[in-house]
């Protein structure tokens, strides 16, 4: 063992011995037992964390990390993308070719979806349920959920295509759920594999409110108090020191969205949009109610605003999230910071020639023990988590990964993150410097359409975030903030 693994060890054990009496903050809001995504009580054995967890030699194999690491350590779920591959800058890149590579039964549906219809099909005006709304010209083409489609990072032959094959999907989904819920009493099951299993292939967007207020504690709480929102709300309009900060986001905020804002709205029209008017309200109400402000809170309450479509439940989730899933401190203190290094740490343990690249190959408890020295893709990485992906992710994707982050936690965000690097391996192994690597990082994601594909990448069981669990991540963060 080297002298930094001991140093390592050291701090662990330091740290561990403070574990005997912790008593951790991520309870479930309804039921301190009732899920296996928070830490709960399951701290108190003092198991000691995988020799991985520092860095050692027994590291996932990587075809980009040049020292010799045996390929039998880590079995990958991901197919090696080929060394041959040169890129120029991130434009090169195409999302799509890639995570067809690591998703063999979206190539298989792929490929079943184009025998049975042909490019030329369209989806149909009529149909509520189309993901692509059908439009003459491809700039006012909007989603399902009122944004632009994404055609500056994918064709809109590719949009077409994967419209096609996901809507079978959804609809074989949806009558899953209905059979599940039938056999439940139609009522929302307690927490189980087969809920974890049905939420990781998707929410019905028809439950997907009612799922999310009922699994993170969110309607318990509503019902419990429900006029915590006016009372709040009534206090914010008559003094709230963050008012110009709140009006400036909220301008801000899904700017290109269509339920948010009308192309070529007056002031006044901007003002009165239902929408905006619901966000603003929403975040009056949950600084009074918190005490302070952060520019995330407004893009997660009119993420919640659009989804839920209730200012009351936007308000109501996003107290959960900020108070109950995230860090105490991930919006106004270090624990954001303590997280990314928590990422660091995963990317240098299982994606070695990643970190050699994004660190100009310095050791990470190097750049751990010193304030600021984290590599510049944090910046890209704080806003992921920060944002919970929105605006980073394409839509569906997004809805798709808070399905999951209600049901499992907030660990979902480090696999999410993880997968994203792995997606970018051999590009980033490529990369001129850190600096285009942390753009490719902050580009690519957007253009990750086939969210189905991307979710099997996430949760697969021989993937590379497969033994992320939420003791994994609460114990490499103990050892990280006593260093």
């Amino acid at each position: 063992m080297t002298t930094e693994q001991n140093i390592a060890y050291q701090h662990f054990h330091t740290a561990v011995e403070s574990l005997a009496e912790y008593k951790p903050r991520y309870q479930h809001p309804k039921n301190d037992h009732s899920s296996h995504m928070y830490l709960s009580n399951r701290l108190n054995s003092h198991t000691i964390p995988s020799v991985s967890a520092f860095g050692d030699e027994h590291l996932p194999y990587s075809p980009y990390y040049s020292s010799g690491i045996s390929n039998n350590s880590c079995a990958s779920s991901f197919t090696s993308i080929s060394s041959s591959t040169s890129i120029a800058s991130s434009d090169d890149f195409d999302p799509l070719i890639e995570l067809r590579a690591f998703g063999k039964k979206a190539m298989k549906r792929e490929k079943s979806s184009s025998k049975k219809t042909t490019c030329t099909m369209e989806p149909s005006l009529e149909n509520p349920n189309d993901i692509i709304a059908y439009s003459e010209d491809i700039e006012s083409k909007r989603d399902f959920y009122g944004f632009k489609l994404p055609t500056e990072w994918v064709s809109i032959e590719e949009l077409y295509r994967f419209d096609r094959g996901y809507k079978p999907i959804l609809e074989r989904q949806a009558s899953k759920w209905a059979t599940f819920l039938a056999e439940a009493g139609n009522h929302l099951p307690p927490l189980c594999c087969k809920l974890k299993r049905y939420t990781r292939k998707g929410v019905p967007r028809h439950l997907r409110s009612s799922v999310w207020m009922h699994y993170s504690g969110a309607q318990a709480k509503m019902n419990a108090d429900p006029g915590l929102y006016k009372r709040c709300l009534d206090m914010g309009k008559e003094s709230n020191e963050h008012v110009q900060m709140i009006e400036r986001d909220a301008r801000r905020t899904f700017s290109e969205n269509i339920y948010f804002s009308q192309p070529g709205a007056s002031v006044d029209e901007e003002e009165s949009n239902p929408k905006r008017r619901a966000l603003k309200n929403v975040l009056v109400a949950f600084t009074t109610h918190l005490g302070f402000y952060h520019p995330s809170f407004a893009t997660l309450a009119a993420f919640f605003v659009l989804i839920v479509d209730d200012e009351h439940k936007a308000f109501r989730l996003l107290e959960q999230v900020v108070l109950y899933y995230y860090p105490e401190n991930a919006f106004n203190g270090r624990d954001l910071s303590i997280d990314q290094s928590v990422l660091m740490q995963l990317v240098y343990d299982k994606m070695p020639g990643v970190w050699n690249k994004l660190s100009n190959k310095r050791c990470f408890w190097e750049c751990s023990s010193k304030k600021g020295q984290m590599p510049p893709v944090t910046v890209v990485t704080s806003h992921w988590f920060l944002d919970g992906f929105i605006n980073i992710l394409p839509i569906e994707a997004i809805v798709r990964i808070w399905d999951c982050i209600f049901i499992e936690g907030y660990q979902v965000l480090f696999r999410v993150a993880l997968t994203i690097f792995k997606l970018n391996e051999s590009h980033i192994h490529h990369a001129a410097d850190d600096i285009q690597a942390s753009r490719i990082l902050q580009n690519t994601p957007r253009g990750l359409i086939d969210c189905d594909a991307f979710l099997e990448a996430v949760f697969s069981k021989t993937g590379v975030a497969n033994e992320i669990t939420f003791r994994d991540i609460e114990r490499r963060r103990v050892v990280l903030r006593y260093r």
